[in-house]
């Protein structure tokens, strides 16, 4: 909600009909799934993309539909079933909106039983699988986690959208060292302490993202708040990334211990020099020599942010490495075809 409340903010849409608008939005690249969206339709396939809480694009449906409705949160789920009906697809591929689970897809169900789901992020203990074929996570962790309560689960990488590059601004560096994403002392606790650390030791950060809490009172803590310029979504985070020298990554504390998260090929894609923690399953990803740094700890991270920060060209030249094999390996292009194929396995 976050990101559209931003993107309204910044872009009229009230004279695009339906699918225009839909098109202007997803060309702003925010999330995983207008990627998936788009490259399965250069594939051939007939896709549908929805955003069901977006009332501004969904009245747009409704009303291109002679419908007697309005969209809102109340009807948001009847709006989706109406436009899966319409559609009526083979396969139904629904990102991490906990509400919808239950009894909307127990509706989805009447339409295709090849219901497929994404999760690889922290939910809800009560949720209910019975109509759901198979859940999609790019962590092994929830892979895992889901197949132990009998489900079909099956791994998929993140990925980086090869058409992005195109449609930024090639500016040199404006940032040394940046971080973007969530800042939640609760849910990225071990996150908050190494940012904390670094800033402790005079080490610049710019920080981008969400959770962070606005100190209210004079005694509480503004260490992060200082280094923060805000949130960031779409294609201005993707700037932001190319023009940042290096990017840090520090997986969410429920990883464990597992590196693949979308950061990691969002800022290897757009140029940025990847710091990542070592982890066993990250040189399987990138060669941690020639396109990423890993770091054991926080020391080890230090030195190295001192090093390369101190040798750009040098960092410049493994962020261009990281850039290439990020492109080859791990583009939409190729992911689509390896999710193509995982409906395959699974759909019935």
């Amino acid at each position: 909600q976050e990101y559209l409340n931003q993107f309204y903010q910044k872009n009229d849409c009230r004279s695009l009909k339906y699918q225009e608008h839909l098109d202007y939005l997803v060309d702003d690249y925010f999330g995983s799934f207008g990627s998936y969206y788009r490259h399965l339709q250069k594939l051939g396939h007939q896709v549908a993309l929805v955003i069901g809480n977006d009332y501004q694009l969904q009245n747009k449906w409704i009303s291109e539909n002679s419908l007697q409705m309005k969209a809102g949160l109340d009807s948001k789920k009847k709006i989706v079933l109406e436009q899966i009906r319409k559609f009526s697809p083979d396969i139904v591929f629904m990102g991490s909106m906990f509400d919808y689970y239950g009894e909307f897809l127990k509706e989805v169900s009447g339409v295709t039983k090849n219901i497929f789901t994404w999760i690889a992020c922290p939910f809800p203990k009560e949720l209910d699988y019975s109509h759901v074929k198979c859940v999609l996570s790019s962590t092994s962790f929830y892979v895992e986690k889901f197949k132990n309560i009998g489900l079909n689960s099956h791994q998929l990488g993140a990925g980086f959208d090869n058409d992005i590059p195109s449609k930024l601004i090639h500016n040199n560096p404006k940032y040394d060292l940046s971080f973007i994403g969530g800042l939640s002392a609760k849910t990225h606790s071990n996150r908050v302490k190494i940012i904390k650390e670094l800033i402790a030791k005079k080490i610049k950060i710019d920080l981008f993202g969400y959770g962070l809490k606005k100190p209210i009172f004079f005694w509480q803590d503004r260490t992060m708040y200082h280094a923060y310029h805000g949130q960031l979504w779409g294609l201005s985070m993707y700037q932001t990334l190319k023009d940042s020298l290096i990017s840090l990554n520090i997986h969410i504390d429920v990883a464990g211990g597992f590196a693949g998260n979308m950061r990691m090929y969002e800022a290897t894609g757009c140029g940025s020099l990847l710091f990542t923690e070592m982890t066993d399953n990250l040189p399987q990803i990138f060669d941690i020599k020639k396109e990423v740094v890993g770091y054991t700890d926080q020391d080890d991270l230090e030195k190295k942010l001192e090093y390369f920060l101190n040798h750009p060209d040098e960092a410049k030249s493994i962020a261009d490495n990281g850039k290439k094999a990020c492109h080859q390996n791990f583009g939409y292009n190729k992911r689509v075809v390896e999710l193509a194929q995982i409906f395959t396995q699974y759909a019935s």
